[in-house]
C-alpha cells in the first residue's frame, strides 16, 4: 500500500465542451464587462489594487462569468448578483491564501483527500464523514475550501468540474455532521462554487439518507439530481448508475473497488501535497 495520491492525469481526455449560442456568448461578454465594476464597488469601494487584481485574475482563470450564468439559467441580473456576492466572499475569506499548516489538523484522520481522475478528467475528492472529529467548524470549512481550490488547480485544460465520492459507512445519528454545520458547508458550495460538481457518488448510504433523498428528489433541480448517485453496500445503485462508467479502476483506491493500492497515510500524503505546485 502507498499513501501517495494520484494528482496528475494518466491519460489525455477527449474533451468536447458544450458550445454556446450567440446569445449566450453575448451574455458571457456582458457579465465579463461588469466584473471590474463589481470588484471596484466591493465594501463601499475600499478595495485595494492588490485585492482587485487577485479577484480579476480569479474571475478570468475560473471562467466565472459563464459558470454563474449557467448556474442562474442565463439570467444576467441573477448571475451578476450571485457573482458579486462571491467576489465579496473571496475578498474577505481569501480562499487562495489558506495554507496547509492552517488546516493540517483537519486532515490527519483522512476524512477528506484528493486522488485520481474520472473518465472525463475530473479530479476526485473523497470524503469520509465517520473520520470527521472536527471541534472547530470554521477551520473544518476552510479545510474543505482548501481541498476544492486545490482540486480546481488540478483540473486539466478544458475541465471545470470535480467528481466527489462520499463514504457514509459507519455514520449514524450520533456521529453525523451537525445539521447547522452541514447547512453552512452547503451554502458555501452552492453559492461560491457553482457549476463545479460533475458527479456525486454516495457510497454506503444509511436508510435515513436514502429516504431523505427520495423525499427531496422531486424538489431538487433535475440537473442536480442527475449528478447524484447512491450506491448501496452490495454495490448496487438506486438508479441505473454504473460505477465503472465513471471511474477507471486504476484511479480508485482498492477500498472503493479500484486497483490503486492507496491507503491514507497522513505524513506521506501531506508531504506530497506540500511538494506539488497546484495552480489555483
Amino acid at each position: 500500500m502507498t499513501g501517495t495520491p494520484i494528482l496528475k492525469p494518466s491519460t489525455q481526455y477527449p474533451l468536447s465542451p458544450p458550445s454556446l449560442s450567440l446569445e449566450e456568448l453575448e451574455l458571457v461578454e456582458s457579465l465579463n464587462q461588469l466584473i471590474p465594476g463589481l470588484i471596484g464597488s466591493l465594501s463601499d469601494g475600499s478595495i485595494t489594487p492588490q485585492e482587485s487584481e487577485t479577484l480579476l485574475d480569479w474571475s478570468k482563470k475560473s471562467n466565472a462569468a459563464k459558470r454563474y450564468l449557467v448556474d442562474c439559467k442565463w439570467d444576467l441580473a441573477a448571475a451578476t448578483k450571485k457573482l458579486g456576492a462571491t467576489l465579496e466572499w473571496r475578498r474577505s475569506y481569501k480562499p487562495e491564501e489558506i495554507t496547509l499548516e492552517e488546516v493540517e489538523v483537519e486532515a490527519k484522520t483522512g476524512k477528506g483527500f484528493i486522488s485520481g481522475f474520472d473518465k472525463q478528467g475530473r479530479p476526485i475528492l473523497f470524503i469520509i464523514p465517520r473520520l470527521d472529529t472536527a471541534e472547530n467548524p470554521e477551520r473544518a470549512l476552510r479545510f474543505l475550501v482548501m481541498l476544492i481550490e486545490r482540486l480546481i488547480g488540478l483540473m486539466p485544460a478544458g475541465v471545470e468540474k470535480m467528481a466527489v465520492v462520499v463514504d457514509f459507512e459507519g455514520v449514524g445519528f450520533f456521529n453525523a455532521t451537525p445539521m447547522s454545520v452541514a447547512i453552512k458547508y452547503l451554502h458555501v458550495l452552492q453559492n461560491h462554487f457553482p457549476e463545479r460538481l460533475g458527479v456525486l457518488v454516495v457510497m454506503n448510504p444509511t436508510l435515513f439518507l436514502s429516504g431523505l433523498f427520495s423525499v427531496l428528489k422531486p424538489l431538487m433541480d433535475p440537473v442536480t439530481v442527475a449528478k447524484i448517485h447512491l450506491l448501496s453496500p452490495t454495490g448496487s445503485a438506486t438508479d441505473s448508475f454504473d460505477l465503472q462508467s465513471i471511474f477507471s479502476a486504476d484511479q480508485l483506491p482498492v477500498a472503493y473497488g479500484g486497483t490503486h493500492e492507496f491507503s491514507y497515510d497522513h505524513n506521506e500524503y501531506w508531504s506530497v501535497m506540500g511538494n506539488n505546485s497546484l495552480e489555483i
